[in-house]
This record gives C-alpha cells, sequence and structure tokens, in this order.
C-alpha cells in the first residue's frame, strides 16, 4: 500500500511540474504592424507557475518574415501600462533585433529567451495593478542580409 501511495505522488509531482509554465490555448493572433517584408502580430495569452506562484497575462509577439531574403529586423517596443507609455523616455533600451530566414515567423512564449517577444500584460493576482494597455511599433528598421 506505501508503494501505491509513493508512486500516486510522484504522478501528481509529475503533473504539476508538467503545469508549471503551461500556455493558455489562445491562438488568436492580431495584427500590430505590417510591411512589404515582415508582419508583427500579438497574442494575449496566460502564463503561469505554480511552483513559483506566478499568474500573468502576457502579450506574445511574432514576427514573420514575407520575403525569400534573410532579413534583419529591428524595432522599438513602446508599452503603454495604464494609459501612459512606461518605455517612451528610455526607447534605446527597447530596440529589439532579430535576423530572420525566408518564409520564416519567429514568436514568443511563456519561457521565451528572447523576452522582448514576451510582453507582460497583467498580473492575475492583482499583486501588480499596471496593465499593459497599448503596444506600439516604432523605428522599425529592415535591412536584406547579402547572401553568404
Amino acid at each position: 500500500m506505501k508503494n501505491i501511495l509513493f508512486v500516486a505522488l510522484l504522478v501528481l509531482a509529475g503533473f504539476n511540474s508538467f503545469a508549471q509554465n503551461e500556455l493558455s490555448n489562445n491562438s488568436i493572433w492580431n495584427k500590430l504592424h505590417e510591411t512589404d517584408e515582415v508582419l508583427f502580430e500579438s497574442n494575449l495569452v496566460r502564463c503561469y507557475d505554480f511552483q513559483e506562484g506566478v499568474d500573468h497575462k502576457k502579450q506574445l509577439l511574432r514576427v514573420t518574415n514575407k520575403t525569400d531574403k534573410t532579413l534583419t529586423v529591428s524595432w522599438l517596443n513602446a508599452l503603454f501600462y495604464d494609459g501612459t507609455c512606461s518605455t517612451c523616455e528610455q526607447l534605446s533600451e527597447y530596440t529589439n533585433t532579430l535576423t530572420i530566414q525566408p518564409g520564416i515567423t519567429i514568436s514568443g512564449d511563456c519561457q521565451s529567451e528572447l523576452r522582448f517577444l514576451s510582453i507582460f500584460s497583467s498580473d492575475n493576482k492583482n499583486l501588480i495593478k499596471s496593465k499593459l494597455t497599448d503596444l506600439k511599433i516604432y523605428q522599425l528598421v529592415i535591412t536584406i542580409n547579402p547572401k553568404n
């Protein structure tokens, strides 16, 4: 009986760690900005980690190279919390750069190493009161990379 209880606890622990960083199944992407070369989209998702006590909504970004050439894409994120731009005074700190192969899409997720593709929107526990009310792409620079 003790062995069955121990196995049951291990299974439950496995489920708990599996749910740590679950991304809600929200497949609705909204166009944020588009040029002939690239498409920026955003998606509001719930990201949570029960062990860490984190339960946030994040605005995930995805950037699509619409061309048949490798592009380097640079831009600034202007983040508005509660109607006020919190990054406008230091926009240069929010410069983001990606190199994207032809026809490829790069997306943020809850655990994204590219933090600029995963933007805090709100805290579901209301421990952080500020909420993202707008996100804008500024100073977009697209460079076509020379062939290697």
